[in-house]
């Protein structure tokens, strides 16, 4: 059902328009890095999920999930598509039956691995995981 309004929502909802060539550069950029750095992110996330005592069954999926997400939305050189592919994350992680405590700890450690790996500019990314941080922290409680 919500993947059939999200289907919906593509087809129906104003296209966003694409940045100025500066900003599709900073953007470019920093796709290719994040696709340069990925696998150590995601080394550094299994690690602290691991070290956390987190369940880890799906990890390589929600992963791979995540990835995607992050490189559409560098591709498209717009930023707030991952902002507003929140609640699909949110609801992708229900599917494999993982607690919202799962997805904090989730959100933390991929924001950390982020901030160890990526130079610069991965800040726009980092930015957004803060703030998921903080929506799924004040929407739990």
């Amino acid at each position: 059902m919500v993947l059939c309004k999200k289907a919906a929502d593509l087809l129906t909802l104003p296209q966003p328009e694409l940045n100025s060539s500066a900003s599709s550069e900073e953007f470019r950029l920093t796709l290719n890095h994040f696709i340069e750095k990925r696998s150590f992110v995601e080394s550094r996330v299994w690690t602290l999920m691991l070290a956390s005592g987190e369940n880890t069954d799906d990890l390589t999926a929600v992963n791979n999930d995540i990835a995607e997400t992050i490189q559409a939305a560098l591709k498209l050189g717009d930023i707030d598509l991952l902002r507003s592919d929140f609640d699909w994350f949110r609801y992708l992680v229900m599917g494999y039956r993982l607690p919202d405590s799962w997805l904090l700890g989730y959100v933390n450690a991929y924001r950390q691995a982020l901030e160890l790996h990526m130079d610069d500019s991965g800040q726009r990314l980092v930015d957004w995981l803060a703030e998921l941080e903080s929506n799924t922290l004040t929407s739990t409680i």
